[in-house]
């Protein structure tokens, strides 16, 4: 597998890490034509959308509310540090085809750290989200969240990218004796 399978691993990734980063269903609650959709920025109810952004919640306010949107914080900060972490990993991975074999090598560990970044810190408000999908839909009408499994399946790719880079930079390093990186 050369570096071209790696874009192409990391390009979907990313498309599916933006597909979940901006869309609202994160939390799906009702059906048909009476369902509330919350992404990790707006949601959507009822023909209307509103940014989470526009709603006035001082800090020490204590209620639910506030601190229902307080805690898409930190999901919206992981899945921010995701999305750039697999452009980062991307454009390094472009480099690749240079000829210079140090700059491809420090590029190549940089890639796998941005690589593995980007699938731990998509997959933690993944996982939290489906977590809390599978507490809520015990009691309440809850459809499935396509936001969650589209982020998460990026993250696994990405994951999976990082492990090929790994292989691939193994693989390169074999022949050059005295070498472990």
């Amino acid at each position: 597998m050369n570096a071209v399978w790696c874009v192409v691993i990391g390009f979907i990734s990313l498309l599916l890490q933006l597909g979940g980063f901006v869309s609202p269903g994160w939390m799906r609650f009702g059906s048909g034509s009476h369902t509330l959709d919350m992404g990790l920025w707006y949601g959507c109810g009822y023909g209307e959308c509103i940014s989470y952004f526009s709603v006035d919640v001082p800090l020490v306010d204590r209620s639910a509310h506030a601190r229902g949107l307080r805690s898409y914080l930190e999901s919206q900060i992981e899945a921010t540090i995701g999305v750039l972490a697999v452009i980062l990993g991307l454009i390094l991975t472009c480099t690749f085809y240079r000829k210079n074999p140090v700059d491809t090598k420090t590029a190549r560990i940089i890639a796998i750290i941005c690589f593995l970044v980007s699938g731990i810190a998509s997959w933690i408000p993944a996982g939290r989200f489906a977590h809390q999908y599978s507490l809520m839909s015990q009691f309440i009408d809850v459809s499935v969240p396509y936001s969650v499994i589209l982020t998460g399946l990026g993250a696994s790719l990405a994951l999976f990218d990082a492990i090929v880079l790994m292989v691939m930079m193994y693989k390169a390093n074999q022949g050059q004796a005295g070498y472990v990186v």
